[in-house]
C-alpha cells in the first residue's frame, strides 16, 4: 500500500487510507494480515493513527490483524488500546468518529485520547 506524505490531514485523506487498507485486507479472505508502520517512515505518518486505521480496516474486512511494532516506542499502548475497545464493545464507527478529531500534522500519542473519547460516547 502506498501512503500519503504527512499522513491524514482531513476526512478525505483519512477515508482514502481506510479504503485502501480495507481493500488490501478484504482480498485475504480468512488469512491473517501481518502489517506494521505503513507510511510512518519517510512519509511522516503518525504511528498511532496508522495503527488505528489498520485496526478499523481489519475489523471491517473480517481479518485477524497481526501488527508488528519492531520495538518502536511510538506505538506503545496499542495492545491496551485494543483491549479497552474489545472489553467495552466499542464499534469501529465510534473509533472512526473519534479519529476525525485527531487528524493533521504532527499529532503525537493519540491512543489514550481516542480511548477516552469513545468511552465517553458509551
Amino acid at each position: 500500500m502506498d501512503a500519503l506524505p504527512g499522513g491524514e490531514r482531513d476526512r478525505h485523506s483519512l477515508d482514502r487510507e481506510l479504503h485502501k487498507a480495507y481493500l488490501s485486507f478484504i482480498e485475504l479472505g480468512d488469512k491473517p494480515v501481518a502489517t506494521g508502520h505503513w507510511g510512518c517512515g519517510a512519509f511522516g505518518g503518525n504511528h498511532q493513527r496508522k495503527a488505528i486505521i489498520q485496526l478499523i480496516a481489519a475489523a471491517q474486512a473480517g481479518v485477524d490483524l497481526q501488527y508488528t511494532t519492531y520495538g518502536t516506542k511510538h506505538i506503545s499502548g496499542f495492545k491496551e488500546f485494543y483491549n479497552a475497545m474489545v472489553e467495552n464493545n466499542i464499534t469501529v464507527g465510534k473509533i472512526y468518529r473519534a479519529l476525525l478529531n485527531h487528524l493533521g500534522w504532527g499529532r503525537g500519542a493519540i491512543f489514550k485520547e481516542i480511548e477516552k473519547e469513545v468511552l465517553d460516547m458509551n
